[in-house]
């Protein structure tokens, strides 16, 4: 993160112009949150910029977060009057239903003008592909696939007008940034894989250490991060010339493991009132 330009990427300002210009058309803002980091992946600057909007966040990857924190997650955006919803990981949920609580829990009006607006790999275009009943955007693993303004038909009195995703300015600070990488919604060119790792565990370690001994195989009874690299590097060999451990060889390969899902059951941030 260091020494590196912040300035939001042009297809993304684009994108929030082109926001503010459909702001009297959209009558229904669908914002989409990592569950791992529900807070820190919200876009309520986006939200500002349309105004007289129903609104509902749909929480995905679900799948991958702390069942507990997520529960805390839900209940605090229930006391903010927040109207959340779980976006399912099964594909198999029928999805005329799904659209049905989006329209009542949002309040949004019979004939729905909607945006799903979100960062980059929150489940932007996974949650629009579901919606729509087809792959009709492209889904990558690059932070900003989606690039071009569309809209697409959901159905009878439903249509979305999806946007780019869109870097919220927190990670202007230095921990929400790694965060941010760590979960795919900031290219690799902002970030160390050390920096993250290592911000990773030390966020993680106190909370999910079986989760990270029983993956990797250890019995690391720390919550030291450099500890904890150690013990990998030893478990899996990785070893330089005269037998030192080589933790540039671990640090990219927690970073990878966590940013794919492969490690689950971790969240990133608790709720206020929740001591992280």
């Amino acid at each position: 993160m260091r020494g590196r330009s912040r300035s939001m990427p042009a297809h993304m300002s684009a994108a929030m112009r082109k926001l503010e210009e459909l702001s009297g058309v959209i009558n229904l803002a669908i914002q989409t949150v990592d569950a791992r980091a529900p807070n820190l992946t919200r876009c309520d600057f986006i939200v500002r910029a349309l105004p007289g909007c129903s609104q509902v966040t749909l929480v995905t990857k679900a799948d991958l977060a702390d069942p507990k924190a997520l529960k805390e997650w839900l209940a605090h955006f229930e006391r903010e009057g927040i109207p959340t919803l779980v976006f399912p990981h099964s594909n198999r949920a029928p999805r005329e239903k799904f659209i049905e609580k989006i329209r009542r829990a949002s309040g949004a009006p019979e004939n729905v003008r909607a945006a799903v607006i979100g960062l980059p790999n929150v489940g932007k275009s996974t949650v629009m592909n579901y919606i729509v009943g087809k792959r009709s955007v492209r889904v990558g693993a690059q932070p900003g696939v989606t690039r071009a303004v569309q809209l697409v038909n959901a159905g009878d009195n439903f249509v979305l007008v999806d946007t780019p995703g869109v870097v919220t300015p927190q990670f202007a600070r230095r921990e929400h940034g790694l965060s941010l990488a760590l979960l795919g919604c900031l290219q690799d060119s902002f970030f160390t894989p050390d920096e993250a790792a290592l911000h990773l565990l030390a966020r993680s370690l106190p909370f999910y250490c079986r989760i990270f001994n029983e993956y990797y195989d250890v019995e690391a009874e720390t919550c030291d991060p450099v500890e904890f690299c150690e013990a990998v590097a030893r478990r899996r060999g990785m070893l330089r010339k005269g037998g030192k451990l080589d933790l540039d060889r671990v640090y990219p390969l927690i970073v990878q493991d966590f940013s794919t899902g492969r490690i689950f059951g971790v969240s990133l941030e608790a709720p206020p009132s929740v001591p992280a």
